[in-house]
């Protein structure tokens, strides 16, 4: 639940910040691996990622 949690947060809108890109809040996520974050949980994070960025690209074929 922490990697779900810090990637909510670093790119959610919120009344005192604006919401972090993608790609930033990636390698945030990436840094802390092994740190902050186990790392099978940041590679599963990673890997539903992927596979929703693939669904994306042919939802977008279709």
């Amino acid at each position: 639940m922490a990697v779900a949690d810090v990637f909510d947060a670093l790119t959610s809108k919120r009344c005192y910040k604006s919401a972090m890109p993608l790609e930033k809040a990636y390698a945030i996520i990436r840094e802390e691996s092994g740190t902050h974050f186990d790392p099978a949980v940041v590679e599963a994070f990673f890997a539903v990622i992927a596979d929703m960025e693939e669904r994306e690209k042919l939802n977008k074929m279709i």
